[in-house]
């Protein structure tokens, strides 16, 4: 009996564990949507509400830098892009002409293809 109770902690730890596993870059990637779902919400005069699950992400620099790729309009199948700056002091800034293709991701967060 002793050991099936160990198995099964066992079990829910392993689970838990997993379900807390996130980025290191969560809170630049959630400031990045934001700021983007703002930013369109908007231009386009109504809510866009954007979500972190219909976009792709490299973050690069040490999470100075997050490129995101998103649906420009709701259901949309094109996807749009921007590359971010993000400074703790000044906040988030849009790099208009980047060549963030030069550079190795940090970190990758594939959510659409």
């Amino acid at each position: 009996m002793k050991k099936k109770g160990l198995v099964l902690v066992g079990i829910l730890l392993a689970f838990v564990l997993t379900a807390c596993d996130g980025s290191k870059y969560d809170e630049q990637i959630d400031s990045v949507v934001k700021y983007e779902d703002k930013l369109l919400s908007d231009v386009n005069e109504q809510e866009r509400n954007l979500k972190r699950e219909e976009c792709n992400f490299k973050v690069f620099k040490n999470g100075q830098y997050v490129f995101i790729e998103y649906p420009g309009r709701n259901e949309s199948k094109k996807l749009r892009n921007k590359l971010f700056k993000i400074e703790s002091k000044n906040g988030i800034f849009s790099v208009p002409d980047y060549k963030a293709d030069d550079w190795e991701a940090d970190y990758t967060e594939t959510n659409v293809k």
